[in-house]
């Protein structure tokens, strides 16, 4: 069995999606997907931290020769368990946009009074008026 068949499997066997393996392990979804598609291997760190994961010896992620291991072995991961980070993400968003929202609102809504003053009214000013002509200031 080859590897990306194996992490496939292996991931399958434990519940995960590939997502939740991604924010275990600290890599991207679309890492996991090219692991599993064949397109490229995860680092020797990336394997360490499979086989503990998973539970498996690193000689059986790299021999594509190795005895495939029964998924008995393998017990689902509570979900409890998994990485609470992108629950923290979502409301540290959310909190960030509540603030936006609310200085923006604060910004429209919260105008000074505009009044006219006739330039006749503004003291030490001289006011020169051509034909009717009066421009409020």
């Amino acid at each position: 069995m080859k590897l990306e068949e194996k992490l496939f499997s292996l991931r399958k066997a434990k519940g995960l999606s590939q997502l939740n393996l991604a924010e275990k392990i600290g890599v991207s979804r679309q890492a996991i997907s090219r692991w599993e598609a064949g397109i490229a291997k995860p680092t020797t760190d990336n394997l360490k931290c499979l086989g503990t994961l998973y539970n498996v010896p690193l000689e059986y992620l790299l021999n594509d020769d190795a005895v495939e291991l029964p998924h008995e072995e393998l017990k689902p991961i509570k979900a409890e368990s998994i990485n609470e980070a992108p629950k923290r993400k979502i409301v540290l968003a959310l909190i960030v946009a509540g603030l936006t929202v609310l200085v923006l609102c604060t910004m429209i809504f919260w105008r000074k009074e505009e009044t006219t003053i006739p330039m006749e009214k503004i003291e030490g000013s001289d006011v020169v008026t051509v034909d009717n002509f009066v421009m409020d200031w």
